[in-house]
């Protein structure tokens, strides 16, 4: 059995793949969203990651508008308060890639209720193609997260 299972909240210390800058490499916090079918050859694993920096977000901030799920370090299994951009698009990495790296730390699971919130937002978003889209409703019905909206074909 896998330690990643839609929902997983992890820590990658010295994240190889900033999207940004490239020396950026520093530990992040990620939500585990599901993976491709075992039948697809090499599997592929799904994840979003959140920010601390909560300024850009703000009124008058560059992500002002942008749709966005608040977690505090208090009431969620990450270790700062971080938003998660429901708008800006996932990582994708080999399954095999993920459960292989040393530089990851699960450090809890989110609750069922947010994580079909959080589905019904990626739906809504322009980041997530039909393909990934389909790949996180499968994860989650087999994780036993059911009657959640189809993703639509473009």
């Amino acid at each position: 059995m896998s330690r990643f299972e839609p929902g997983a909240v992890f820590r990658w210390v010295d994240f190889p793949y900033p999207r940004h800058n490239p020396e950026d490499r520093k530990p992040r916090w990620f939500i585990f969203l599901g993976r491709s079918d075992v039948l697809s050859q090499p599997v592929y694993a799904h994840f979003c990651t959140t920010t601390t920096q909560l300024r850009h977000f703000e009124p008058g901030g560059s992500r002002s508008k942008h749709d966005v799920i608040k977690f505090s370090k208090g009431s969620s299994p990450f270790g700062e308060d971080c938003i998660l951009d429901c708008d800006e698009a996932p990582y994708t990495t080999t399954l095999d890639r993920l459960e292989n790296e040393g530089n990851i730390e699960i450090a809890g699971r989110l609750p069922e209720q947010l994580l079909r919130q959080i589905y019904n937002r990626l739906l809504r978003s322009d980041g997530y193609s039909y393909a990934v889209l389909r790949d996180i409703h499968h994860s989650f019905n087999r994780a036993g997260i059911t009657g959640l909206k189809q993703p639509r074909r473009p």
